[in-house]
């Protein structure tokens, strides 16, 4: 844009030069034309009427070749100005053309906001997540006769940590069935809430190896020692990741009080030198705590 008003401005004086030359051709040809006609009269007076149709016709040829070349310049005066008033007025329609959609995408993102309040609405998450840093506890709500979320459905022992959010709603937003976390260690059934705030199981020492699981950390489920995300046993952190989709929401809070089902208990498992190294909830094949629990007529503890 600042391009096309420099060369308007450039055109413009050497218009104004154009029009003083005009001026300066239209002075010399009045005295030109004066002259004429007083050498006329004093010829006329001496006789010599054929020298001065011939002088005459000379300088018509020079008047006329000044005025043709003065109504050139005229003429491409008239066409800048139309070139230039074109210019204003294609200015003008592109500012329109902005304008207009400027308000096109305004109107977009209103649909679009729209859409995902409607898409939300019309989403029947089953489930609400709510939990609970100081009491290491994650409650499980579901819907009760009017839609809201308020029956409670299932409680969670769980370690949180100094990163875990203080406040806030989130939203599940992501899955992985085994992830990498800090410092070196792997987790299974990774839900992704906000960042690099995650629910997972406990922690293991080698990726896809589920008899790596470290046991220390296992028994200090319900203890704030995590790096801020949400430990849980295999078979609760599976039950999240098998049954509780993408958006499904996830509140975080404090509170002394657990929860209305209390604070779950899961068993201590590294006096077990044989099964320590697997998680006793596990559901994989090959577990050793099914051979266990088989044996003293237990149950996986979920």
């Amino acid at each position: 844009m600042k391009k096309v008003k420099n060369l308007i401005f450039f055109v413009m004086l050497l218009s104004l030069f154009v029009l003083v030359g005009c001026s300066d051709n239209t002075i010399r040809e009045t005295s030109a034309q004066m002259d004429v006609e007083e050498y006329i009269e004093n010829d006329n007076e001496n006789g010599i009427e054929e020298e001065v149709e011939q002088e005459n016709e000379v300088i018509r040829v020079v008047l006329n070749s000044g005025w043709e070349e003065r109504l050139r310049k005229e003429s491409m005066i008239n066409d800048l100005t139309q070139i230039m008033n074109g210019s204003n007025n294609g200015e003008e329609q592109q500012e329109q053309e902005d304008d207009n959609s400027r308000e096109e995408i305004n109107s977009d993102e209103n649909n679009n906001e729209d859409d995902e309040e409607q898409i939300n609405e019309e989403i029947n998450y089953p489930y609400y997540i709510k939990i609970n840093y100081q009491a290491n506890v994650l409650n499980i709500y579901t819907k009760d006769e009017n839609g809201e979320y308020t029956v409670p459905y299932k409680a969670m022992l769980c370690s949180t940590g100094a990163a875990t959010p203080r406040s806030g709603v989130y939203s599940i937003i992501y899955k992985y069935r085994w992830l990498e976390m800090i410092g070196g260690v792997y987790a299974q059934y990774c839900s992704q809430v906000v960042g690099n705030i995650l629910i997972h199981s406990v922690p293991y020492s080698r990726v896809y190896d589920n008899s790596s699981l470290q046991y220390w950390s296992y028994d200090k489920l319900g203890q704030s020692v995590s790096a801020g995300c949400i430990r849980l046993t295999v078979g609760n952190a599976k039950w999240i990741y098998d049954n509780c989709p993408n958006g499904t929401p996830v509140e975080f809070y404090a509170s002394s009080d657990p929860g209305p089902l209390g604070k779950p208990e899961e068993m201590k498992i590294s006096s077990f030198t044989e099964y320590r190294n697997w998680d006793p909830t596990d559901p994989t094949e090959g577990n050793p705590w099914t051979n266990y629990f088989e044996q003293t007529s237990g149950s996986i503890i979920e």
